[in-house]
Parts: C-alpha cells; sequence; structure tokens
C-alpha cells in the first residue's frame, strides 16, 4: 500500500504521519525494527529498494516513510522507483507512505479537492488524469491521497477548542478570537501558543483561558517588525521604515491587521508615557497596564525618541489611515509611506500639522 500526504500545512500532515508511525508499531512491530526513514536530501535508492522488497526477520510487516522526496528534485531517474513502487503497490505487507511540506499537483491536470472535514485529518483525492511516468503523476494517483491544505479562521478556532477539550479546559470565545488574530492560521504557532496558555491554567488550579491571559502572554504576529520600524521611525530612517513596511505585507499579513498592530503599539506607547510620570518600573507598569512585561521594557525604551504630541500625531494618522483605507481606491501601503515621509522630513512641524486630506492621498494613489 502506498500513501501520499502532502500540503502547505505540515503541522497536520506530520501529525497524521506520527499516528500512523505509532500504530503501525503498536500493533505490529512494538520494538520499531521494520520501520525505516528516509529522508529526500540523503536518500540512497539501495536502501530504500532493501527496505522495500525484503521481508523483515520477525515479521513480513514494513512500513517506510520518505520525507520531503520531491522537495528535494532528485536528479536520477524516477523510473527505477516507480518500477519499485508499481510492483509493491497491491502488498499489505509493506505500507510506503510519502510525506511532502508542500502542495504538489500536477499543472496539466485540473485536480479537484474534496474537504472531508476541517479538523486533524482533512482527506482529498485529486480527480488526476495525470502521465504517470513522473513520481509525482504516479503518487498523484494513487489511492490513498491526503491533502493538508492551509485552513480558515474558523477551522483555526476549532482545532484550538479541540486542543483545550484534551485538557478539560474551556477557552472564551474573546480569547479564541483574539488568539487566532494575534498569531494567524499557523497551526506550529498557535499549538506553541495554546499549550504555553494550558500550562498556565492547568499550573494555577484554573480551568478556563480568558482574553486577559492572551492579552498577557501572547505576542503579535509581525511584532518585532513593528519595533524595528517605530525605532526607525523615532531616528527618521525613512528608507529602513519603508522598507520595513514592505516586509510587515510580505510575510502575508492583512492591511487592516498592519494597520490595527501600529495603530496598537502606538496606543501602547501613549500609555506607557502617560504611567511612566507615576512609575518607570518595567514589572509596576506591566501589571497596572495588563501588558506583558516584555511590551512594556520595549515601550519604555521607545518612548525616548517621542514625545506625548508626536506619539498622539502617529495615532490620530494611522486612524485616519484606516478611515481613507476603507473609503477610498488608495492603498494602505501607499498612505504608510506618505506618512513614514511627512512625519520623518518634518518632524518638528507635524504636530501643528492638518490630518491627511483625502484629496491630498488620491494624488499618490
Amino acid at each position: 500500500m502506498i500513501m501520499f500526504l502532502h500540503g502547505e500545512d505540515s503541522f497536520r500532515s506530520l501529525r497524521r504521519l506520527r499516528l500512523l508511525k505509532d500504530a503501525f508499531q503498536k500493533k505490529y512491530d512494538p520494538r520499531g525494527h521494520n520501520i525505516f526513514v528516509f529522508e529526500g536530501e540523503d536518500f540512497n535508492f539501495e536502501a530504500f529498494r532493501q527496505a522495500v522488497t525484503v521481508g523483515g526477520l520477525f515479521t513480513q510487516k514494513r512500513l517506510v516513510i520518505v520525507k520531503r522526496f520531491l522537495e528535494a528534485r532528485h536528479k536520477f531517474s524516477e523510473s527505477s522507483l516507480i518500477d519499485i513502487l508499481t510492483h509493491n503497490a497491491p502488498s499489505v505487507d509493506c505500507i510506503i507512505i510519502f510525506w511532502e511540506s508542500e502542495k504538489f499537483s500536477d499543472v496539466r491536470s485540473r485536480p479537484s479537492q474534496k474537504y472531508a472535514s476541517d479538523r486533524s485529518t482533512i482527506k482529498s483525492v485529486p480527480a488526476i488524469q495525470s502521465s504517470l511516468h513522473t513520481l509525482l503523476g504516479f503518487l498523484l494517483s494513487c489511492e490513498h491521497v491526503e491533502y493538508y491544505g492551509k485552513i480558515s479562521p474558523l477551522q483555526a478556532s476549532r482545532w484550538l477548542r479541540d486542543e483545550c477539550r484534551k485538557y478539560n479546559i474551556s477557552i472564551e470565545s474573546g480569547a479564541l478570537n483574539l488568539l487566532v488574530q494575534l498569531v494567524g492560521v499557523n497551526l506550529w504557532r498557535l499549538h506553541a501558543e495554546i499549550q504555553k496558555l494550558l500550562h498556565y491554567v492547568c499550573g494555577s488550579g484554573g480551568n478556563r483561558i480568558t482574553r486577559t491571559e492572551v492579552e498577557q502572554f501572547v505576542r503579535a504576529n509581525g511584532e518585532e517588525t513593528i519595533f524595528a520600524f517605530l525605532d526607525a521611525l523615532s531616528v527618521r530612517q525613512v528608507v529602513r521604515t519603508v522598507h520595513l513596511v514592505h516586509t510587515l505585507f510580505a510575510q502575508g499579513l492583512t492591511e487592516a491587521y498592519i494597520l490595527s498592530m501600529l495603530t496598537r503599539q502606538v496606543r501602547i506607547l501613549l500609555k506607557i508615557q502617560s504611567a511612566r510620570e507615576f512609575s518607570s518600573q518595567p514589572g509596576v507598569l506591566a501589571t497596572q497596564l495588563g501588558l506583558h512585561p516584555f511590551v512594556v521594557k520595549k515601550g519604555l525604551a521607545q518612548i525616548q525618541h517621542f514625545t506625548f504630541e508626536e506619539l498622539k500625531y502617529m495615532y490620530l494618522q494611522l486612524v485616519e489611515i484606516d478611515r481613507i483605507r476603507k473609503t477610498t481606491s488608495v492603498s494602505s501601503r501607499t498612505l504608510l509611506e506618505m506618512f513614514i515621509v511627512r512625519f520623518a522630513s518634518n518632524r518638528a512641524s507635524v504636530t501643528s500639522s492638518a490630518n491627511i486630506r483625502s484629496s491630498e492621498l488620491r494624488a499618490y494613489a
């Protein structure tokens, strides 16, 4: 039997692969003597042939796993490998699993993907009419093909609830929505963040994850770039600041998300600036403002380069940019670049300047 697991969501596909391996070992090979794993970059054809064709000493059952073979793009002919797979495909004694961390499809065909569910195992059998002389065509034509594509925010929320249930922990809807908003739908990072929250809640004797805990322990996607953006802006590094804006967009973050993150960080700086007259201790401020100590420590360093009026001006401009983005065809990237140049080149008078006008922005679109 041959299986092909592929797709951009390597977290779920690897979890599926681990479940298959554990199930095989538990049922047929407790000591793991007949489980063979090959990495694409170090693939050894002769060792693979031996693993597939030669029976084990104590059991005929064998599990052969090949990871990232297609991604490694080996130059040797695939015909010999296909011959071995074709010969062993009907065998129930040897299970061969190819795993790839990317989505693969035959450009000459139009596969139709059917998603069975949005839980840990999402399967699809592409309707392939491809040439079988390539390994990719052969694998996509196999009976057991499982595709793990990118999930939606709703699917990520359901996945997080399922993870919490494993620990008999619930999670508030507000906390769930904020977690997905901050982290996105990257299950590797979502898994790390939810595990951190679960360990905290379980360790403190609680049974529910709240929005407050998410705000306290979870750092947003692109947050380091946001910090770097404000650092560069504070010293009028226009080129670097514009480059960091492009970096944020290149990370796949949406216009709305980038603006909300920038606005949120400037708002945090305003809070720290206001509260600093009562205390300059990061721990005290973190407790008082309900922020992560790291965020407060970083904020204390950044406000040294901005006056309160400058921060207020930046906040109002970002709010105005968001309004214009929603009511005109001007892109957020254009608006942000205009804002950077305006702020950095005429910083002394920005606080007394009028807000950016829609008519002025359209001229740059």
